[in-house]
């Protein structure tokens, strides 16, 4: 059952959360339904998506594992992509803190060599529009596996793999990019002065996890 998530606001932006446990064969996903809902002076929003799939490096989820009858937790995090070029070849960053992974150079518009090009191959797709009065809404998913073989791995004794464990999640979206470019800077532009600052959900618990 999703539990709602009192809602942050900021400037006209507003960011909720729901939280509930996806329960699969072997253990259980959080699934965070994320929701930006616009009420500010100026129509539409625009402002880099909540994702754990396009490398914005710009969303954080935070979750704390507490051990059966304790009363302290130990700490995860998952953080959307970024993109590194390092000896001529792209990388993107794990966002369970896993080994980078080498990824091919998208086409590159511009007289730039793909190995010269801007370390951060930026997309329209990276930004969503909210027109005024109105939501836009998508979901984070972390992955139970992943976060199982951390916090063994990571905590062993403390947190049984046979035991349900509690969890407790933090939302950070910290969008910085404005979508524009600048003297200097070889990224494409899109003009579109989006919307930048820090949307921070607090700590709560994750309902429905039974299994992990």
């Amino acid at each position: 059952m999703a539990h709602r998530i009192s809602s942050v606001k900021k400037n006209g932006v507003e960011f909720a959360i729901q939280l509930k446990g996806i329960a699969n064969k072997e253990c259980t996903d959080i699934e965070v339904a994320w929701t930006i809902t616009y009420t500010g002076p100026r129509s539409p929003l625009t402002i880099v998506k909540p994702s754990f799939d396009l490398p914005t490096g710009q969303t954080m989820v935070f979750i704390h594992a507490a051990p059966k009858g304790k009363d302290y937790v130990f700490a995860f995090v998952v953080l959307s992509p970024s993109e590194l070029i390092m000896g001529g070849k792209r990388f993107l960053t794990d966002p369970y803190g896993g080994e980078m992974k080498e990824a091919p150079f998208p086409p590159q518009p511009g007289p730039f060599p793909a190995h010269l090009a801007p370390l951060i191959f930026r997309t329209k797709d990276w930004f969503l529009t909210v027109p005024k009065g109105k939501s836009a809404k998508g979901i984070l998913t972390v992955s139970g596996q992943k976060l199982k073989e951390f916090v063994v791995k990571s905590y062993p004794g403390e947190l049984a793999a046979k035991h349900p464990t509690r969890f407790f999640v933090e939302v950070r979206h910290q969008p910085w990019d404005r979508g524009e470019s600048f003297p200097g800077d070889r990224r494409e532009g899109f003009n579109l002065d989006a919307w930048i600052g820090a949307l921070n959900i607090p700590v709560n618990l994750v309902p429905g996890v039974t299994q992990w």
